[in-house]
C-alpha cells in the first residue's frame, strides 16, 4: 500500500526583489544582523546571508578593506524587450555592467519589459513606459 500521508514538505523558495534589496541595505547600513533583517523580510536567514555576499564588494576606506553591501550590484544577463506600438523592436540583454544601451531611436514613446531573469534572480514583470519627444536628440522625458 502506497503510504499517502507525509510529515515533510517541500521547500519553496523565493528570490529577493530590488525593494527587498534595498531594505536590506539601509538594514545593514543601521547595523541590523542577518538574522534581524531575514525576520522583518519574513524569509530564511540563509536568504539574507546569501544576498549578502552576492551583493558585497570590498572597499578600501581609511587603508583597511572592508565589505560593503550594495543593492544595485550589477545584474548581467537579464533580458528585455524594448517595444513600439504593441510591436517588439528589439530584445537586448544587459553587460557585464548590468547595463544596456540602446542609440537610434525614433521618437514616439516605447515600452521595455525584462523577460528574461538571470539564474538565481526572478523576473521583474514591470513595463517601464518612456517617450522621446518630436523635438529631442534622442534623449527620453
Amino acid at each position: 500500500m502506497a503510504q499517502t500521508d507525509s510529515n515533510t514538505s517541500k521547500n519553496k523558495f523565493k528570490h529577493l526583489l530590488f525593494h527587498q534589496r534595498t531594505l536590506i541595505e539601509f538594514m545593514v547600513k543601521n547595523g541590523y544582523k542577518p538574522a534581524d533583517i531575514a525576520r522583518e523580510l519574513g524569509v530564511n536567514r540563509s536568504t539574507v546571508s546569501r544576498e549578502l555576499k552576492r551583493g558585497s564588494v570590498k572597499q578600501i576606506i581609511a587603508g583597511k578593506t572592508v565589505l560593503k553591501y550594495f543593492a544595485e550590484t550589477a545584474l548581467e544577463g537579464a533580458v528585455f524587450t524594448l517595444r513600439k506600438d504593441n510591436e517588439t523592436i528589439k530584445e537586448l540583454t544587459t553587460d557585464t555592467l548590468g547595463q544596456i544601451l540602446v542609440e537610434g531611436l525614433t521618437p514616439g514613446g516605447y515600452e521595455f519589459m525584462e523577460i528574461s531573469a538571470p539564474a538565481g534572480f526572478i523576473l521583474d514583470p514591470t513595463i517601464h513606459e518612456f517617450r522621446i519627444p518630436a523635438d529631442a536628440a534622442g534623449e527620453p522625458e
